[in-house]
């Protein structure tokens, strides 16, 4: 749960919208705005993407998890 925690937090900075959790899952869309808007809010979805890997990465330092990491696998689509 706290990782999910972390994770909405950056999310509403970025003013992206999860969609919905299921199990492991984290859904996250950025808007289906046009023209620079949606230029903008491809950005944000990488930059997003960018900080929920520093925030594994710094659960598994803070865990010290080396036998059995967490890990995380980011997809983009448009």
């Amino acid at each position: 749960n706290s990782i999910y925690s972390k994770f909405d937090i950056e999310l509403s900075l970025l003013e992206l919208e999860k969609i919905k959790t299921i199990g492991d899952c984290y859904m996250a869309i950025s808007g289906f705005e046009a023209g620079s808007e949606y230029v903008k809010k491809a950005v944000f979805l990488g930059v997003f993407a960018f900080k929920l890997l520093s925030i594994v990465s710094e659960m598994n330092k803070k865990l010290h998890s080396k036998n059995c990491p967490l890990n995380l696998r980011v997809g983009i689509s448009y």
